[in-house]
């Protein structure tokens, strides 16, 4: 599966409901239903971002994202390092996103409610 995984409804800009039969399998052996299917519009100082094929599975507890889709929706590449990391523009190197956390980068309030469950978003 390369789509990306929410829990939270909310945060799709768009969505329509998911009629497959497919399920998301976890770790544990859970079968997960899959409710919904979107995309989300994320807006950073620098760039939106589009995370396209979202699947919001209301019983997942951590959203995933997925890079490689991420990389090809955006024409951006990401750079890890010990402590930071880099998404830049594919063409011309600018550094459109980076973050000091690699595990849970914080881009703006829409982006932090995809990564932390139950957190409310800022206006």
């Amino acid at each position: 599966m390369n789509q990306h995984i929410t829990h939270d409804l909310v945060i799709l800009t768009r969505s329509e409901l998911y009629f497959g039969n497919d399920h998301l399998h976890v770790g544990d052996g859970k079968s997960l239903s899959i409710s919904n299917i979107g995309y989300i519009m994320l807006h950073t100082p620098k760039h939106t971002f589009t995370l396209s094929n979202v699947l919001h599975v209301p019983h997942i507890t951590k959203p995933l994202l997925f890079v490689q889709k991420f990389y090809h929706d955006n024409n951006v590449h990401f750079e890890f390092h010990e402590s930071v990391f880099y998404a830049k523009d594919l063409n011309i190197k600018t550094v459109l996103l980076s973050s000091q956390s690699c595990c849970y980068p914080k881009f703006d309030p829409c982006f932090d409610k995809f990564f932390f469950k139950n957190k409310k978003m800022k206006k």
